[in-house]
C-alpha cells in the first residue's frame, strides 16, 4: 500500500477529496474521445481498425456522403451518458466521480450468523474471567482479534456509529502511516485500506471485519467482539491497533476525538489527515505515561 511519509510529523502528500473518499482520474475522460482528433475533424484512416472496414467506409462515402459525416460527428461527441435506473444504488456511480451515500439511506446489511447454540450455552455458564478466557480461546487458532466489552460501552459505540458511520484511522507502517477506512453496518464494522478503496470503491476487500454480538447482553451485561483480519495485509498487532483506535473514538468520551468524527462526516472538505496522526501520537504518548 502507498504510505503517507512524514517529515517532522507533517504530511508531504496532497490530500484527497474526502467528501467522496476517492481520487479523481483526470485522464479517464480521454477513453471516451475518438482515437484521432485533429482540429475537430476526425481522421478515420488513423483508426487502427480502418483497414478492416475500409471497403465498407468507401461504399458508404459513395452512396451517402452525408451519412458518414453524421456518423463521424456522433463519434466525436462520444457515447451519451446513460441515466441510472431509479432503483440503482448510489454506490454504483461512475468511478471517475462517485457520489457519497445520503445520510438517510443506509447500505444493505446482512445480520451476522448467530453463535452456535452449544457455544452460547457454554459461555453463559462461565464467570466473567472464565468468559473472557473462553472467548479468547475460541479465536486462538484464527487470524483474529477479540474482546469482551461491557454492554454500556458497546451501546455508546453503536449510538455514535449511527451518527458517524464512516471514519479514517492512521496505521503506523515502517516509513510512515497508512490510512484505513472504516464503515459501520449494523453490528459490524468493516475496515479497508484507503488506497484500495480509492481504486476499487465498494469492491475493495476489507483488511479487518469486526462483529459485535449482543446475545449475552441482557443476562451478563457484556458484548462479545470478534474480528478476522487478512494476514496478507495486517499482522495481529496492527489489527489490535485499529480496534483500540475504534474503541477510543467511538466508545470514549474525549472531546477532541468527537470533533474529528464530526468533522470527517459533516465537513469532509475541511478535514485534515495530519490531525489524525497528531491525535494518534498524543494518545500513544498518554498511554505510555
Amino acid at each position: 500500500f502507498p504510505l503517507v511519509r512524514l517529515s517532522k510529523m507533517s504530511f508531504l502528500t496532497k490530500t484527497c477529496r474526502l467528501s467522496i473518499l476517492l481520487r479523481r482520474h483526470p485522464k479517464r475522460q480521454s477513453l471516451l474521445r475518438p482515437l484521432s482528433d485533429n482540429g475537430g475533424n476526425t481522421d478515420v484512416s488513423r483508426n487502427p481498425y480502418y483497414s478492416k472496414y475500409a471497403h465498407k467506409i468507401k461504399e458508404l462515402e459513395q452512396r451517402d456522403p452525408e451519412e458518414i459525416k453524421r456518423r463521424l460527428a456522433a463519434s466525436s461527441a462520444g457515447p451519451p451518458t446513460p441515466s441510472p435506473p431509479a432503483s440503482a444504488d448510489v454506490s454504483s456511480s461512475s468511478a471517475s466521480e462517485p457520489r457519497p451515500e445520503p445520510r438517510s439511506k443506509q447500505p444493505s446489511y446482512t445480520k451476522p450468523k448467530p453463535l452456535d447454540p452449544d457455544t452460547l450455552l457454554e459461555l453463559r455458564g462461565k464467570t466473567s474471567s472464565e468468559l473472557t478466557e473462553a472467548w479468547r480461546k475460541l479465536h486462538s487458532d484464527r487470524d483474529a482479534v477479540c474482546a469482551v466489552l461491557p454492554s454500556a460501552v458497546y451501546e455508546r459505540i453503536h449510538e455514535r456509529a449511527l451518527e458517524f458511520p464512516v471514519f479514517l484511522f492512521p496505521l503506523p507502517r515502517e516509513n510512515g502511516y497508512e490510512f484505513v477506512l472504516s464503515q459501520f453496518l449494523g453490528d459490524q464494522c468493516h475496515m479497508t485500506p484507503l488506497a484500495a478503496y480509492q481504486r476499487y470503491a465498494s469492491e475493495a476487500p476489507p483488511c479487518l471485519s469486526l462483529t459485535f454480538r449482543t446475545e449475552l447482553g441482557p443476562e451478563r451485561g457484556v458484548t462479545l467482539m470478534s474480528g478476522e483480519y487478512d494476514p496478507a495485509l495486517l499482522g495481529p498487532a496492527q489489527a489490535q491497533c485499529l480496534v483500540n483506535q475504534l474503541q477510543l473514538y467511538y466508545g470514549g468520551s474525549e472531546l477532541k476525538k468527537k470533533l474529528l468524527l464530526w468533522n470527517f462526516n459533516r465537513e469532509p472538505l475541511s478535514f485534515k489527515h495530519e490531525e489524525l496522526v497528531r491525535e494518534f501520537e498524543r494518545s500513544l504518548a498518554g498511554a505510555g505515561e
